[in-house]
């Protein structure tokens, strides 16, 4: 017969598990959920990987086999095992790979060689005897052991899965023997035994024996000689000791054996199927009870024994109805809200402001926000059985208030207009905001959007403030360059231009907003960003002069200037002459420019006609004066009679004062010249009458004259028949 393994099923809403259940509870306990939620049911088994033992030979023991754990018998410590193949796990280690017999007794009296009850069958000393009887594993079935579970709780499980009995192929059994770390409890866990007749009569052993067969715990009477059949049944033999002896005693305890790890799930709603895998969403309405089963051995849903297993009851409340209503209460920095419950059924409230603060558990609370916007508002009322219902709403607190403004432009030439659009940030819940604009230069206005005209020129700091409903106030400032109008002339230092004569020129222009100035004298020649400039024409003729002024936001200005370039007047008083004082006088005369009406004159006789008569020798000059611009000359009048005696010189070669000779004596004027040198003892040594000579060399007769004083005679008629007689010294020096 196959079996199922039914474990209780741990969920939010029911009560907690047996201790020997291999199911894990993922879901919280709790025993109420609320109508129509849906609940997701979750369970993991907590099942074996067992090792098969390879028992093939009838009646035969296995290898020695780890128990995983120490584990006291009867008051000795083991941590190794052997199994037979006829139902018991035996700590006589010594007989591994041996035979285990299988006869039992009859009706209370021993079968000849037989074991017969226990205390005292000699098959199975020192064993936990779970099923012992006649079993034929080379039938099939199987047999595996496990350790399972962390220390110190860890279980040793040896599981019989659908084994035949001797005799009675067609009779499976399934049955698991289990050892528990630290409380060194047995356990055995029988899935179904039937009973099987035609061998051995039926019997079968399930308890404990000692090593010496003295002592023995049998699980309700099932001892030798005794017929029994079982079917999800499980009993516990839980160490003692009596008058210092150690033993055990039984208890019955739930059907909880451990299933394989990957054995399926399967779920129940009452006793109908709903699926199956380890999470189930149910959505239960009304009180239901649910179930879970692991089968294993191979078994089917629809081939199972049905075992009783507790019944878990859901309670289903029906939710509370919630709902509030808000108040608002506007401040600039934050805003004051009084919420109202209106909730029906609940017990007790948790409001969500949507801002990250603390909870609140008051049922009509009262909050501040300080954000400026939308913000979700929710409750959550739970009522008595933990029902829970929510009502989630959006408040519009969003008032912001940010005052700004763009310009067209932010600098403007004096008398333009300038347009200034708003662009606040604001709401217009409870009406549009008001406005006031101040614009630096005593003027204000109160529209979203004004323009305005700078009379004046400057920096102006513009202030446009914004008021909303609450009243809140942002205030917000730009500055605003107003260029002045532009003006330009031109002054120069000198009234009169000559030509090749500089004149400084000098612009005068508004210097605020200016970004340049190019001066073009219309004479090719242009410069730029300078004043003050010193200039001369080349040519004479008629110019433009023009100063252009630059501006960043007023329009460049241009000032021309047209001037006339005079050249210099052409003045020329004639060749350098002579004349006689006391002779009749010659005239000098500006020939040019004598007819001249604009021309005048300046002589240096203080005479201002175009020309004098002059009857001295000597240097005379004028200055003729043509539009302002002016031209000298002069011409040297020579002394026509006059002869200048040096009273020195010195004959050495030199090529300077070698020869003594009167100065003007080659005038044109002389017709006759006589000259004779004597010594200081009255010898004449030196003799002319040459008008072109060089004079006297200091020599007589090709020798040198020393040094001393000699004394000479001239005598000179000039072309006017005037004569003159010079007799004096003269020093010669060598």
């Amino acid at each position: 017969m196959r079996t199922i393994y039914t474990l209780f099923l741990f969920l939010i809403f029911f009560v907690p598990y047996h201790s020997y259940s291999q199911i894990q509870i993922l879901t919280p306990n709790d025993t109420t959920i609320c109508n129509g939620a849906p609940t997701t049911l979750r369970a993991v088994v907590l099942g074996r990987n067992g090792t098969t033992l390879s028992l093939t030979v009838d009646d035969d023991y296995s290898g020695v086999v780890p128990i995983g754990f120490p584990f006291q018998f009867y008051g000795t410590t083991y941590t190794q095992c052997i199994i037979s193949s006829n139902g018991y796990i035996s700590f006589n280690t010594a007989n591994a790979n041996g035979s285990s017999a299988w006869q039992l007794g009859n009706n209370g009296s021993p079968v000849p060689g037989g074991p017969g009850r226990i205390p005292g069958n000699q098959n199975c000393l020192n064993s936990l005897c779970g099923v012992y009887s006649d079993i034929f594993p080379v039938q099939g079935g199987t047999i595996d052991y496990s350790t399972i579970g962390v220390a110190p709780n860890r279980r040793f499980v040896v599981n019989f899965c659908s084994v035949p009995m001797y005799s009675c192929n067609s009779q499976l059994i399934t049955f698991q023997m289990i050892l528990n770390e630290t409380s060194n409890i047995c356990e055995v866990h029988i899935g179904n035994k039937d009973t099987c007749l035609a061998w051995n009569g039926g019997y079968a052993i399930e308890g404990v024996e000692n090593a010496a067969g003295t002592v023995a715990t049998v699980a309700g009477g099932r001892n030798d000689s005794v017929v029994w059949v079982a079917h999800m049944d499980a009993w516990e033999f839980i160490p003692t000791t009596i008058l210092g002896n150690p033993t055990y005693t039984a208890a019955s305890i739930p059907y909880a054996p451990v299933p394989s790890a990957g054995a399926p799930l399967y779920w129940y709603q009452d006793t109908t199927y709903i699926g199956t895998g380890p999470t189930i969403t149910v959505n239960p309405t009304v009180t239901t009870t649910y179930y879970i089963k692991a089968v294993d051995c191979g078994d089917t849903l629809t081939n199972t024994v049905q075992a009783s297993v507790g019944a878990v009851r859901i309670r289903v409340s029906t939710p509370p109805t919630v709902n509030f209503t808000d108040n608002v209460n506007y401040g600039c920095a934050q805003d004051t809200v009084i919420f109202t419950n209106s909730s029906a059924g609940a017990s007790t409230y948790r409001w969500n402001f949507g801002t990250n603060t603390t909870i609140d558990t008051n049922a009509n609370p009262t909050h501040i926000f300080y954000l400026h916007d939308t913000v979700s508002v929710k409750l959550i009322g739970t009522s008595s059985l933990g029902c829970i219902d929510s009502a989630v709403k959006s408040i519009d607190l969003s008032h912001p208030l940010k005052a700004a403004f763009t310009v067209d432009k932010d600098s403007i030439c004096q008398g333009n207009t300038i347009t200034f659009t708003n662009t606040s940030t604001y709401t217009t819940q409870k009406g549009n905001p008001s406005y006031y604009w101040n614009f630096g230069d005593g003027s204000t206005d109160t529209v979203a959007s004004p323009t305005h005209i700078y009379t004046r020129a400057g920096e102006f700091r513009v202030t446009m403030g914004i008021r909303n409903f609450i009243p809140c106030f942002d205030t917000t400032y730009l500055s605003i360059h107003v260029d002045t109008v532009t003006f330009i002339s031109v002054t120069q230092s000198d009234s009169v231009l000559c030509q090749g004569n500089a004149v400084t020129f000098h612009g005068v222009y508004s210097s605020l907003g200016n970004t340049g100035t190019v001066w073009n004298f219309g004479d090719g020649t242009i410069i730029n960003n300078e004043n003050d400039i010193s200039h001369a024409f080349a040519a004479p003729g008629n110019y433009t002069i023009t100063l252009t002024a630059n501006y960043r936001i007023c329009p460049d200005t241009t000032f021309p200037k047209s001037v006339t370039v005079y050249g210099f007047p052409s003045l020329n008083l004639g060749p350098d002459t002579s004349l006689c004082p006391g002779s009749a006088g010659i005239t000098i005369n500006d020939f040019i420019n004598a007819g001249n009406p604009a021309a005048s004159w300046m002589w240096s006789t203080g005479d201002t006609t175009s020309g004098i008569s002059v009857s001295q020798p000597g240097i005379y000059y004028t200055t003729v004066n043509l539009h302002g611009c002016t031209t000298s000359d002069s011409v040297l009048i020579k002394n026509d009679c006059y002869v200048n005696i040096p009273n020195v010189f010195s004959p050495n070669n030199d090529g300077v004062n070698d020869y003594f000779f009167p100065r003007l004596q080659l005038s044109s004027s002389i017709t006759k010249f006589e000259m004779t040198i004597y010594n200081r003892w009255g010898q004449e040594i030196f003799y002319t009458q040459a008008l072109n000579g060089r004079g006297w060399d200091g020599k007589l007769n090709g020798n040198d004259e020393p040094s001393g004083v000699y004394i000479y005679i001239i005598n000179t008629t000039f072309a006017d028949g005037t004569s003159e007689h010079h007799q004096g010294n003269v020093t010669l020096l060598r």
